[in-house]
Order: C-alpha cells, then sequence, then structure tokens
C-alpha cells in the first residue's frame, strides 16, 4: 500500500516548543510507513497558517492535486492537521469520493515513532549525517533553534504587512519575480495564460452556478493545473476563495493590500463568495438529510489493520 503524509503547523504552534514541528511530523510519519510496511512517497508540508486558515494551504492543496498519483492512504499525526468543517472544502469528503483513506496517530503511537525515528536518524551512516549536520549549522549560524524560528516567523509576518506575498509557491495565475529581489522583494507577477483560466474559472462559476459543471467546463476546455493533472474540486475551490486574486495578502491572521496586480475584480469575487455560501447552506441541509440514510463511504484504517504486518495490510488494502 502507498501512503502520504501531511504535516502542519499554525504561527502560534510554531512559537510554542511544546508543539510537535513540521519536521517531527515527519520523522513520526516517515516512521510509522516503515514499521508498518508502507511505500511511503513523501509528504506535503504547511507552515505559519492561522488558526482554521484554510485559503493558504499549498501543501494540503498539492497533496489533494496528486491523488491520480497512485497513493491510497494519506498519515496525519492528528486529525485538526487535515480535517475542515467547510463544505466547499471538505477534505474528508474529498478524500472518500477519490476512494482514498486516511490513517490518525494516536499520541502513544505519534510518541513511539518519534523515538523510532530518532534511532534510525542515529543508524544512518555518518557521511549522511555530518552533511545534515553542515547544512543545519549554516541554518542556524550559531543562533539557537526556537530564535530562528521566531526571526524567521517575524520576517515572513512583516513582509506581509509590506504587502507581499508569503513565502512558498505562487498562487496559481501568478509568478514569482526574482528582478528586483534586493531593492523591493519578490514580489508576484501576472502569469498570463494562467490567469485566463482564472479569470473563467470566476466567471463561469457565476454564470453555471454549480461546481461539478465548472469543473466539466474545465475538462471540455482540456484546462489543466500547474502540474499539468486535472483539476479537482478541491483546487477549483481554493481559488475561488482566495482573496489574492483581488490584490489581498495573507500569512496568518495578518490581512492586508498587496503590491501586486489583482486578477479578479473585487465586485466580481463578492459575488462569488456570496454564491458560494448560499451553496453550502444548500449542501448542509441535503448533507444532513442524507447522514440518516446513507451507508458509511471509505474512511479511517481499521486499527487491527494497521497492526498488521507488511504482506496483511497490503492483502486488506486490496
Amino acid at each position: 500500500m502507498k501512503a502520504i503524509g501531511y504535516a502542519r503547523t499554525t504561527g502560534s504552534e510554531e512559537r510554542n516548543a511544546a508543539q510537535r514541528s513540521v519536521d517531527e511530523q515527519e520523522l513520526i510519519l516517515r516512521a510509522f510507513a516503515r514499521e508498518h510496511g508502507l511505500s511511503f512517497v513523501g509528504v506535503h508540508r504547511d507552515t505559519g497558517l492561522g488558526q482554521g486558515d484554510r485559503s493558504t494551504r499549498a501543501g494540503l492543496m498539492a497533496l489533494l492535486d496528486s491523488m491520480q498519483d497512485g497513493w491510497d492512504l494519506v498519515l496525519v499525526c492528528s486529525l485538526d492537521r487535515i480535517a475542515t468543517k467547510d463544505v466547499t472544502l471538505d477534505v474528508l469528503q474529498e478524500l472518500r469520493e477519490n476512494g482514498k483513506r486516511w490513517q490518525v496517530l494516536t499520541e502513544a503511537q505519534s510518541q513511539t515513532c518519534l523515538e523510532a525515528g530518532r534511532r534510525w536518524q542515529a543508524r544512518e551512516p555518518q557521511i549522511e549525517r555530518e552533511r545534515r549536520e553542515r547544512k543545519r549549522s549554516v541554518a542556524l549560524a550559531g543562533d539557537d533553534r526556537a530564535r530562528v524560528a521566531e526571526r524567521l516567523l517575524r520576517g515572513r509576518e512583516a513582509g506581509a504587512r509590506a504587502g507581499k506575498h508569503q513565502s512558498g509557491p505562487a498562487p496559481y495565475g501568478y509568478r514569482r519575480d526574482y528582478e528586483a529581489r534586493l531593492s523591493d522583494g519578490v514580489l508576484l507577477r501576472i502569469d498570463e495564460e494562467e490567469s485566463q483560466i482564472v479569470k473563467f474559472i470566476f466567471r463561469e462559476y457565476l454564470r453555471v452556478r454549480s461546481m461539478k459543471r465548472l469543473i466539466e467546463l474545465l475538462e471540455a476546455r482540456r484546462c489543466r493545473t500547474r502540474r499539468g493533472k486535472r483539476w479537482s474540486r478541491a483546487g477549483v475551490s481554493w481559488i475561488l476563495k482566495n482573496d489574492t486574486y483581488v490584490g489581498r495578502v495573507h500569512f496568518g491572521q495578518i490581512r492586508t493590500r498587496g503590491r501586486h496586480v489583482p486578477i479578479v475584480s473585487p465586485i466580481i469575487f463578492n459575488k462569488v463568495q456570496k454564491l458560494i455560501r448560499k451553496n453550502d447552506k444548500r449542501k448542509k441541509v441535503a448533507a444532513t438529510a442524507e447522514a440518516a440514510t446513507a451507508p458509511a463511504l471509505a474512511g479511517p484504517v481499521a486499527p487491527e489493520v494497521a497492526a498488521r504486518t507488511a504482506p496483511e495490510a497490503a492483502q486488506a488494502a486490496r
């Protein structure tokens, strides 16, 4: 069985030394996959998010965008790392509809896997350990980890207040401009081809008033994501709800006017948000009525399956 991991921290968690960092979460997930005979394809990560902030989860969107890559199971250290209450961006429902499962590690499993991961790290070849230590020493530059993390976070917050988009991949429709990096920092510039698809998504959603129909239109026009994949419901929802396209910048709880050129007018954006809320309310009513009669769909992996040996787990997955 192929598994993929997802690790996330909020801005407040990055300041709290008691919370597990994304590096520790990744170590835990890799150790769990190794001990249960899972083929681990990697970890998608999000850092510095605000509480409940889903619009900037580039790592989560990349994970959902990769559902056609052949993995079967998502590993997370706790359910709140991945679950959402937003109907349009219901990640668990998105996984169910695509036949994917998820495994939430218990606190005891996380602690055991963290210790196992650290032991495994200790057994790595000496050359590899030295290479990683050199890389860490350059990054830390003689400072302790907590102070460096705090400084990086403050720098990102200052950049956001100055109207610069947060670090990480540029949103679909934009590219990062590095030419004025020394004087103005790295700013967003419009990608002409992608921006036309963004405008099409906003315009056609208001016309057809249906996410399903909009995705069908994108498929009919052979529009693809930046990675060449078909558009998913989560990917389209992320674009429709991302206020970067009206010239805003956000990082954690910071919301301000950006220095980049908007792709969508505020009038169109606000109309789309109103329609999304209307459709979400209708879906909630329908989901409540359906929940009483509909059979359970694919969900978490049963604990007894996770405890089996690798061949048995693979057999059960099939």
